[in-house]
């Protein structure tokens, strides 16, 4: 059973209610009687509507203080809705009433209404009365019938159902369907990814990405996604991602390359820092016996070395230092990982420890990254 609007706390709290003659003290100021005397209010809103036929808020005025669920409400319900479609205390009405009566599609109208005049509600209304309520088939199909036609709170139901810790049957099963519908935007992608990473799900998200894949990005997949730079960095965890650092440019750079077209050039401007390099998150890693295996052109002249190093959580389970002098050199460093990683993370670092140490000056290099098994 769907609950009310009234019991959605958040949401009710930003309605600005105008109950009873409330409602039209801007038309007659006069006319405000003391809340909860519904001849009043009823006398009120009749004034009103002498002076101004359709007023839409007097008709929802009527309606209010009328017998609940007769002809008499319903037609006055109407009239409010026709002459007033954008009042917040209309639609709310409308959709308890819905909701109350079971009918999830009619109560929508009047949501989707809501939002769209109130922004400010979308997050409230969506986390505490459709997203509990997805498992509902009525309710998502009606849902789906919104979402085709891209309401401006589309994105807000994106961006909540991937704050979800927890993956429910209801919310998998809209995903499905929406996607069933039409391609998903690609904030609708990353959303899904990461509501299945916060449930814990990681080669889920992994397989997603993979799934979605454009075709020209399809020959790049490896265990290492585009190990040689050959391709723009992404905005998910799967694909190459390097943080703005202050003294720090890194561009993908075609003059230079080791293998391909592409390299990765870092410059550093002589500052001192805790270098924070490119990442790349993957798949789940098997247990087994690796090969980590990366070029660089270290046109730094820093004693320190860099050095890639991928991660499972806190452990570190292999360290590989690059070439610390010009021109391209391959290094490699095996490594074995005696029980599975569900979401490793390669990321790239400098071994400085001393101020003096962390001063970097000059270009990096990079190109050709690679994990790969060497047992069966």
């Amino acid at each position: 059973m769907l609950v009310a609007l009234a019991a959605v706390p958040a949401a009710w709290w930003l309605l600005p209610h105008d109950h009873g003659a409330a409602a039209i003290a801007g038309w007659h100021p006069a006319l405000n009687p003391p809340p909860g005397e519904p001849a009043a209010a009823q006398a009120a809103a009749r004034a009103v509507l002498r002076s101004a036929p359709v007023n839409g808020q007097a008709f929802r005025v009527l309606a209010q203080n009328a017998e609940a669920d007769s002809p008499a409400s319903q037609a006055l319900w109407a009239q409010a809705l026709a002459w007033a479609p954008r009042d917040i205390d209309t639609r709310a009405a409308l959709a308890d009433q819905a909701l109350e009566a079971g009918k999830p599609a009619a109560a929508l109208q009047h949501l989707d209404a809501l939002m769209r005049v109130q922004p400010a509600l979308r997050a409230p209304l969506l986390e505490q009365m459709l997203l509990p309520e997805l498992g509902n088939p009525a309710l998502r199909t009606a849902l789906l019938d919104h979402l085709q036609a891209d309401p401006p709170w589309r994105p807000h139901l994106a961006t909540l159902l991937a704050r979800q810790t927890q993956a429910t049957a209801g919310a998998e099963a809209l995903w499905q369907q929406l996607a069933a519908r039409g391609p998903l935007a690609p904030a609708e992608l990353q959303a899904r990814q990461q509501q299945r990473r916060l449930a814990g799900d990681a080669a889920g998200a992994y397989q997603l990405w993979r799934e979605h894949l454009p075709p020209t990005l399809q020959p790049y997949l490896a265990t290492v996604f585009d190990g040689g730079f050959e391709t723009e960095p992404g905005d998910t965890p799967y694909h190459w991602r390097w943080p703005r650092q202050a003294g720090v440019a890194t561009v993908r750079d075609d003059s230079h390359a080791r293998d391909g077209q592409y390299a990765l050039r870092v410059e550093f401007a002589g500052r001192s820092l805790r270098f924070d390099g490119p990442r790349q998150t993957f798949g789940p890693l098997p247990a087994g016996t690796y090969l980590l295996q990366a070029s660089a052109d270290n046109r730094t002249g820093n004693p320190r070395a860099f050095q890639w190093q991928l991660h499972c959580g806190r452990q570190i389970l292999a360290t590989l230092p690059l070439a610390d002098s010009p021109g391209w050199q391959n290094r490699q460093q095996g490594f074995v990982l005696a029980t599975p990683c569900n979401e490793p993370v390669l990321r790239l670092g400098h071994a400085g420890r001393t101020v003096p140490e962390r001063v970097l000056r000059g270009s990096l290099w990079l190109d050709s990254v690679q994990i790969t098994r060497q047992d069966p």
